[in-house]
C-alpha cells in the first residue's frame, strides 16, 4: 500500500503576517542604526581633534611653548614667508603628513594635495559628515580661531600672524581653539550662528566638536555654543571665543 506524504505550507495570512513583522522591525531598527553610525562618526572627528591637539603639543615642545602662526602671509615682520603658512603645514607633520611641512610651491602641500578626495576621505583633517570637500582656505575644513593672542582681531599689527606665545592664552581649559569653519580661521563672535564661518551645526544640524586650547575635545550643541560663547565689546581681545 502507498503511503501518501502531507505536505505542509505557509498560508497567504501567513506569509503576510511574516512580511508585516520583518516590516515592523526594520522601521524600528533603521533610525537607530542611523544614530548609531552618527554617533560613529562624530566620535571618530572627535578622535581626529584630539590627535590634532597632540600635534599642537608636539609643536610647542619643539619651540618653546609657541603655537605656529595662525596665518603668517598677514605678518607685519619682514620675516613673513612669502606665502601662507599656519597649522595645516606646521601640525600637520606631527600627524603623519610629511609633506605638508613648510613652505613649497608645488601643490603637494597646497591646494590639489589636499583637495584629493581619496586621501583626504580617511584623513585625522576631514569630517566623516562631508569628507570630499575639504581644504585648507574654503569649503569644509578645520580651522583656528584668531582669538589666541593678546591683541586678537583684524587690523595691525596681526600679532596671530606671528609665532603666538601659549602661556599668555588665560585659561586654555575655556578658550575655543579648533572647530569646523567654512573659512581659514574661526573669529568674530557676531557671526556665530549667523553664518558658517564657525560652523556650530556640522554634526547633522546638531552640533559640533571643539577643540580647546588645553588639548581637551568636547561635543557641543549649536544653541548651547550661541548661549555661552564669550562676547566681548572689544572684539580684539583675547578672552573673545571662551566657553564653559
Amino acid at each position: 500500500m502507498k503511503i501518501q506524504t502531507k505536505h505542509s505550507a505557509f498560508t497567504l495570512i501567513e506569509l503576510l503576517v511574516v512580511i508585516s513583522i520583518v516590516a515592523l522591525l526594520i522601521s524600528i531598527l533603521l533610525p537607530a542604526l542611523g544614530k548609531a553610525r552618527q554617533a560613529a562618526w562624530t566620535n571618530k572627528c572627535m578622535s581626529g581633534m584630539k590627535q590634532i591637539g597632540l600635534g599642537f603639543a608636539m609643536y610647542m615642545a619643539d619651540n618653546k611653548d609657541y603655537l605656529p602662526p595662525l596665518n603668517q602671509n598677514r605678518s607685519t615682520n619682514p620675516w613673513k614667508t612669502a606665502k601662507s603658512y599656519g597649522m595645516w603645514n606646521c601640525i600637520g607633520p606631527y600627524t603623519g603628513m610629511a609633506e605638508w611641512a613648510g613652505e613649497k610651491s608645488s601643490d603637494s602641500w597646497w591646494g590639489a594635495y589636499k583637495q584629493k578626495y581619496e586621501i583626504m576621505a580617511n584623513n585625522i583633517w576631514t569630517c566623516p559628515f562631508n569628507n570630499e570637500n575639504a581644504s585648507p582656505w574654503g569649503g569644509d575644513m578645520l580651522a583656528e580661531s584668531i582669538y589666541m593672542t593678546e591683541i586678537s582681531g583684524w587690523g595691525n599689527p596681526y600679532q596671530w600672524g606671528d609665532p603666538r606665545p601659549f602661556l599668555a592664552i588665560p585659561q586654555p581649559s575655556i578658550k575655543i581653539h579648533v572647530s569646523h569653519a567654512t573659512d581659514w580661521h574661526l573669529s568674530s563672535v557676531a557671526n556665530v550662528g549667523v553664518t558658517t564661518q564657525f560652523d556650530i551645526w556640522r554634526h547633522k544640524g546638531i552640533g559640533t566638536p571643539i577643540l580647546f586650547a588645553d588639548g581637551h575635545v568636547k561635543f557641543y550643541r549649536a544653541e548651547a555654543i550661541i548661549e555661552n560663547i564669550t562676547d566681548l565689546s572689544n572684539d580684539k581681545d583675547i578672552n573673545n571665543f571662551n566657553l564653559h
